[in-house]
C-alpha cells in the first residue's frame, strides 16, 4: 500500500487506511485477516491455547507496545507558533515510524506462531507495520517540505498532520489479523503483555 503521491493532505487519507487502521475494502497482500479458519484451534488439551502460542502473543504485544505509545500522544497544535508545532509533528512522525520499523523487525525475530496460518499472520503483521512506517515517513517528509514562510500553508500542513496522527493509532486491522485465528485470539487474551493494548475482540473490553 503506497498511496503517497502529492501533498500532505494525501498522507491523511492514506494514514487512515494504514497498518494499524484498516479500511473497508482495503487489502494487504497475503493478509491473514482474510483467511477463514476451518479446523479447530490447537490447544493444550484443556481447551486453552498452547503455552508457546501465548508466549508468541506476548512477544508480539511487547513489540507493538512502543508503537501505540508513540502514536498515542500526538503534539498539541499551538496556533500562535505554527513553526514549532510543525517541528513537533516532524519529531512525532519520525519517532512513530522508527517504532513501527522496530516492531516489524521484532515480530520477524519472534517467528511464526504455532498455528495453521502462523506464517501468514506473521507476514501480515510485518507488512502492516512496514506500511505504517512508510506512510508516517512520507507524511513527515511532506510536512518537512512545507514553506514555513507561508503561514496558511503551514497551518494546512499542521491540520493535516493532526488528522494523520489521529487516524494512525486505530488498532482495527491488527486486531482483526490476530482475532481471525481462534487460538491466537485466546492467546492475546491470556498474555500479560497484551493486557493494556487495544487488541481484544470488539466488545470484549480489550
Amino acid at each position: 500500500m503506497k498511496p503517497f503521491r502529492g501533498s500532505v493532505v494525501a498522507a491523511v487519507a492514506a494514514a487512515s487506511c494504514l497498518t494499524l487502521a484498516g479500511c473497508a475494502g482495503d487489502t494487504v497482500p497475503g493478509a491473514a485477516a482474510q483467511t477463514t479458519a476451518t479446523a479447530p484451534a490447537p490447544t493444550d488439551g484443556s481447551g486453552q491455547p498452547q503455552a508457546d502460542t501465548v508466549a508468541w502473543a506476548g512477544q508480539v504485544c511487547s513489540a507493538l507496545a512502543p508503537v501505540y505509545q508513540s502514536l498515542g500522544a500526538p503534539p498539541q497544535p499551538d496556533l500562535n507558533d505554527l513553526a514549532a508545532t510543525r517541528d513537533a509533528y516532524l519529531t512525532y512522525f519520525e519517532n512513530a515510524g522508527s517504532a513501527a520499523e522496530q516492531a516489524a523487525n521484532q515480530i520477524g525475530q519472534a517467528g511464526a506462531p504455532p498455528t495453521d496460518n502462523g506464517a501468514a499472520v506473521r507476514d501480515d503483521l510485518q507488512a502492516q507495520l512496514n506500511d505504517l512506517r512508510d506512510n508516517l515517513t512520507a507524511a513527515r517528509d511532506q510536512l518537512a517540505n512545507v514553506d514555513t514562510s507561508d503561514p496558511a500553508a503551514v497551518a494546512d500542513a499542521v491540520r493535516s498532520a493532526g488528522q494523520t496522527a489521529a487516524g494512525a493509532g486505530d488498532a482495527a486491522q491488527v486486531r482483526d489479523t490476530l482475532n481471525n485465528d481462534p487460538e491466537l485470539a485466546a492467546a492475546v487474551q491470556q498474555a500479560p503483555e497484551c493486557a493494556d493494548l487495544p487488541l481484544g475482540q470488539p466488545g470484549s473490553g480489550g
